[in-house]
């Protein structure tokens, strides 16, 4: 039974061009992860990222548990959605300045080394994990490019039929970003 804080936190902000938030509308996303041990609470996470946005069109929370013969990992994913130009400072490094400056969070520069991806075959796990939830995308994902940054991190490509996916994974892995180009001018 799922109760108290989750394992994983994952806050993911999504800029639309759309309110209904269609995933033909969803333009760049940014994801954080948030351990249990970063002293952060579920509500107090939500509440806070929210008011990084100031306006706010769709708000959404989902909880999962992973269960394979042995209690697994629970993990929340927030997200919020907002109008295209409401949030446009919101930014990779301002929410690293958020996170730096809560009293109780640990620093994106204090992560342990353990928790960053080593390898492209992880890296891509990541990447099409993320641009699945932020961008509702249920179309077939695949990979076109997947570079390091020269910093540790990632930059990839993938796409699908109708859009390009190019984005970043920081060097931490905690913090992933993404813009979706649709291909054609379709939708």
């Amino acid at each position: 039974m799922l109760g108290g804080e989750p394992d994983l936190h994952h806050l993911v902000w999504v800029s639309v061009t759309d309110p209904s938030g269609s995933a033909d509308s969803r333009i760049d996303a940014l994801q954080i992860t948030l351990e249990s041990a970063d002293g952060l609470g579920c509500a107090e996470a939500a509440t806070e990222a929210v008011a990084l946005v100031s306006t706010y069109g769709y708000f959404s929370q989902e909880r999962h548990q992973f269960n394979w013969g042995a209690t697994g990992l629970d993990v929340l994913t927030t997200t919020i959605s907002y109008a295209v130009g409401v949030a446009s400072g919101l930014t990779v490094e301002g929410i690293k300045e958020w996170i730096r400056h809560r009293p109780q969070t640990v620093s994106t520069s204090e992560v342990p080394q353990a928790q960053s991806i080593q390898n492209e075959t992880a890296a891509w796990r990541e990447y099409f994990e993320f641009i699945r939830r932020a961008f509702a995308e249920g179309d077939l994902l695949m990979p076109v490019s997947c570079d390091r940054d020269g910093l540790g991190g990632w930059k990839l490509v993938a796409s699908t039929e109708r859009a390009s996916y190019e984005g970043e994974i920081y060097p931490e892995g905690r913090i992933l970003m993404a813009h979706r180009q649709t291909l054609g001018g379709q939708g």
